[in-house]
């Protein structure tokens, strides 16, 4: 039985973290998102993070988003965290100064 509330897609792109970290996605969904990074994500707690959305055509879009750390596995210097979405907004590349505060 698959209890998966949304499709998932497996995509790579780049995470930029909050606290200065980075990653990129193993799966993404409407609903949350899988990535691996060098940061340790503590279960339960709120994170604020980009998804970079590159289709190689222009500069692209980001993905702000906010959400909650429901699982993570320490795997050697890599983490795999996943997060369900509190929030998220799309941004043009060249608009990303926009702070995480838009979010909550």
């Amino acid at each position: 039985m698959n209890r998966r509330q949304a499709i998932r897609y497996t995509v790579d792109f780049p995470v930029l973290l909050e606290k200065k970290g980075t990653g990129v996605t193993h799966d993404l969904s409407s609903k949350g998102v899988l990535f691996r990074t060098d940061q340790a994500c503590t279960p339960g707690s709120l994170i604020c993070f980009f998804i970079e959305l590159r289709d190689g055509k222009d500069d692209g879009h980001r993905l702000a988003c906010a959400g909650r750390v429901v699982r993570t596995v320490n795997a050697g210097e890599q983490w795999w965290v996943a997060v369900e979405f509190v929030a998220y907004q799309f941004m043009r590349t060249n608009s990303y100064a926009e702070n995480y505060e838009d979010l909550n």
